[in-house]
């Protein structure tokens, strides 16, 4: 990594068939035709790497805790905590996040709110390494079922993302105050955001959705994020881009902070970075770093 980025060699590549052999060894849906993708390989390596590297420490964590702690957040977040801190690494240091979980008992709100108490909710917290924005169920929300402009932000995929669902039937939840099934609202709300956010966008089968992406190079995420001291804002450095069954990727060079685009062994600067994404392709994967 130190070499790729070194000043000498702005526009140095490294050959990467020991680490695709390696690739291929541990997991086939890798090997040379098959159709691994990028969202694929992205979760695969980060997984691997996390699971290879953690630390491995003591935890006051118990393996069971009542479903009533559920119902209290700060004591919902403390067992989950002491659980996740037990195995760490440097990989959950830059790319890991908190999602935070409710569900709402749609008859004990209704009851409770008549009687002017506070309702109780299940929170549930759990970590995550990257967002999936399923661009077409996006332009859906975004739209209202309408089929109106084919055009997304990243501020419609984040609202898109901490919308309420509605679980009813055979998907109706435990309500520990009525013991019974009941119809719930379910709610995911970014806790805690990580150093590093990965946004996949999920096109569906064979990347063929037709929705454009309208990205910017600095985005203000504090909007979505629960915990939020001051402005939570992240600086875009890295693209992968796909073209049929072809990527790309476009980076923003630490050392003179100009794009380059790396397309196998060709490297080019990039004057118009946004264009130059957009016109090459469909961006897949975007890799923003948070700003200190």
């Amino acid at each position: 990594m130190k070499n790729l980025w070194n000043k000498n060699k702005i526009r140095s590549y490294y050959n990467p068939i020991k680490f695709i052999k390696l690739i291929e060894e541990m997991n086939p849906l890798f090997k040379k035709g098959n159709c691994g993708d990028s969202m694929s390989f992205i979760i695969f390596i980060l997984d691997q790497l996390h699971d290879e590297l953690k630390h491995i420490r003591d935890s006051n964590a118990s393996d069971y805790y009542s479903l009533q702690d559920h119902y209290d957040a700060k004591k919902a977040f403390n067992n989950f905590f002491e659980s996740f801190k037990s195995q760490t690494s440097i990989i959950t240091d830059i790319f890991f996040g908190i999602d935070e979980s409710r569900l709402i008992c749609l008859n004990c709100k209704n009851n409770y709110s008549k009687e002017g108490k506070a309702y109780p909710i299940y929170y549930n917290y759990t970590t995550y390494n990257f967002l999936i924005f399923p661009l077409e169920e996006v332009i859906k929300y975004r739209n209202n079922n309408m089929n109106q402009n084919k055009t997304v932000t990243l501020e419609d995929c984040f609202i898109y993302n901490q919308k309420m669902d509605l679980m009813t039937g055979e998907n109706q939840n435990w309500c520990n105050t009525r013991k019974q099934l009941c119809d719930t609202n379910y709610i995911v709300n970014i806790y805690s955001s990580p150093n590093v956010m990965i946004l996949i966008l999920n096109r569906g089968k064979n990347n063929c959705s037709d929705v454009k992406l309208d990205f910017k190079e600095t985005i203000d995420i504090t909007y979505f994020v629960s915990i939020n001291i001051s402005r939570i804002i992240y600086n875009l450095y890295g693209v992968v881009t796909q073209i049929g069954s072809h990527f790309v990727a476009f980076c923003k060079s630490p050392i003179n902070n100009k794009w380059y685009c790396y397309n196998d062994a060709i490297i080019n600067e990039v004057k118009d970075f946004k264009k130059e994404v957009i016109d090459f392709g469909k961006p897949n994967i975007l890799f923003y770093k948070l700003q200190k």
